[in-house]
């Protein structure tokens, strides 16, 4: 019954059911438990330790990434202890990785990816690289480590680029995830150039397509960061109608958000602050729906509307003084976004003393 309960679980698993594969996978755990009451713990078989394996990924995929951590933690530990096979441990740290960065522990997560980058290389230069090296530069960027991220992705790239050609969708997602590092590290037109050789693959291969508005909303990001407003400006609005066009398949009132959000900056620089004023606002409103008034994000745009929208001096240095609050509480007192609002604040404070 157990065998059957953990195949049922795998299949569920790969139909991306994972509440089934749960229920099933603990169902075959707790039924081997009652047949071998000692070893659960104190010496897994390896028929476990593929169950909690599988049920690691599958707790990662219903969004449980404590639960997942917990079971990963276990296979690890003990097939590091055995000096098992390095393909399992591979798979193990992988999916530890993911689930320590989901909790947000990203120096945890970094760790696992690249014990998983070393077992991986010592079975060879394969395929199977492509999506630690994508995770690793995924997680050097969250820890700002841009250069870092950028190696991973140039790597995985080649990869990419050998095994698929370079005219995959695959291919083009990292070349476009190369692009934003290149615009972390100010090299703007780098960053161009990237993103748009991916668009141009992605609107080939993938036509109307939420990926393509990703890279659209990346591009106009990139644009904006070199000086070209106007491009920046066109591709925005690409990017929001091609959201509202993909709702339905994989877009989201937040990704709109986000590009109206930065289609307001845009037309801020161009000194349009009738046509900012309407983005930050419609940004704002999906903002605080979807992510709520305290959200980081929601008070980012709330500072932008406020430095170009309010009546007043006054009235913008009390709605600044509640975005620096806001950020202090979410992102701490040290974050980039916090002291930008810190700043502007100040500097608002002594025009009103004036």
């Amino acid at each position: 019954m157990a065998d059957a309960l953990h195949l049922l679980g795998a299949i569920h698993l790969r139909g991306k059911q994972p509440a089934l594969a749960v229920k099933c996978l603990e169902r075959a755990l707790g039924v081997k438990q009652m047949l071998e009451p000692e070893s659960l713990e104190a010496n897994p078989s390896s028929w476990q330790l593929g169950s909690y394996l599988a049920l690691g990924s599958a707790h990662l995929q219903a969004g449980a990434p404590k639960a997942a951590a917990e079971s990963l933690e276990l296979v690890v530990k003990t097939l590091q202890e055995r000096k098992g096979d390095s393909s399992i441990l591979a798979s193990a740290q992988h999916s530890l990785g993911s689930a320590y960065r989901a909790l947000g522990q990203h120096d945890q997560s970094m760790q696992c990816y690249q014990l998983c980058l070393e077992l991986r290389e010592s079975q060879g230069d394969g395929p199977q690289l492509v999506s630690v090296l994508n995770n690793l530069g995924a997680q050097a960027q969250q820890l700002s480590r841009f250069q870092e991220a950028a190696a991973f992705y140039r790597r995985a790239l080649e990869l990419e680029r050998k095994h698929l050609g370079v005219e995959h969708p695959a291919s083009a997602a990292t070349l476009g995830n190369l692009g934003i590092v290149l615009g972390q590290l100010k090299d703007h037109q780098g960053a161009v150039r990237c993103l748009e050789e991916a668009l141009q693959v992605q609107e080939k291969e993938l036509g109307s397509h939420p990926s393509v508005a990703c890279t659209l909303h990346n591009l106009g990001n990139a644009f904006a960061a070199s000086g070209q407003g106007t491009a920046a400006a066109d591709c925005l609005l690409r990017a929001l109608r091609l959201w509202q066009e993909v709702q339905h398949r994989g877009g989201s009132c937040e990704d709109i958000a986000a590009t109206l959000h930065s289609l307001g900056n845009v037309y801020r620089g161009l000194g349009d602050p009738g046509s900012a004023q309407r983005c930050f606002r419609q940004s704002l409103q999906l903002r605080e729906v979807l992510l709520g008034y305290e959200h980081p994000d929601t008070a980012r745009t709330r500072h932008c509307l406020a430095l170009g929208c309010a009546n007043t001096p006054r009235e913008a240095l009390q709605e600044l003084q509640a975005v620096l609050g806001s950020l202090q509480v979410s992102l701490g007192s040290g974050h980039p976004w916090t002291l930008q609002a810190r700043a502007d604040a100040d500097a608002l404070s002594k025009e009103d003393v004036r």
